[in-house]
């Protein structure tokens, strides 16, 4: 019949030379479930460091550039769509959440700007954010919920 394709690689037909393919391949695996890892692992340090930045509000302190990094960390290392929107989303809650508790702090000084009402609104829909975040980010992580 027909020459097979081992009959045109003549280092498959030496010992060595199958000893040599099969090792190359279980390195080139094991390469590419180490890369898997890595990357798994950097997003999980992203997905963390921007839950934690969006729970954290400092009346004396108004900075967007933390949420802005973490965001763009995921934007690199993340394909999944719902995953970008969810983080988008959750990051532009949490700057209005700041914005709002720096207004407060400057229109009343005196006063913890915890105890305006808009600033409630804004820390709890942050939160409702939050948790969807998490909960995509779970997913794609492949935690069970």
């Amino acid at each position: 019949c027909c020459p097979s394709w081992n009959d045109y690689h003549p280092l498959l037909h030496q010992p060595e030379g199958v000893r040599q393919a099969r090792t190359r391949a279980a390195t080139q695996a094991s390469r590419a479930r180490g890369r898997l890892a890595k990357l798994r692992e950097e997003r999980l340090q992203a997905y963390a460091n921007l839950n934690k930045l969006a729970s954290t509000f400092d009346p004396n302190e108004y900075i967007m550039s933390d949420l802005r990094e973490t965001l763009s960390q995921i934007e690199l290392l993340t394909d999944n769509e719902k995953v970008l929107r969810s983080a988008a989303s959750l990051t532009g809650r949490a700057n209005r959440a700041r914005r709002l508790i720096r207004d407060a702090k400057l229109a009343h000084p005196g006063q913890d700007p915890a105890d305006d009402p808009s600033v409630q609104s804004a820390i709890r829909e942050t939160d409702q954010y939050r948790l969807s975040f998490i909960a995509d980010a779970q997913k794609v992580l492949g935690y069970k919920l």
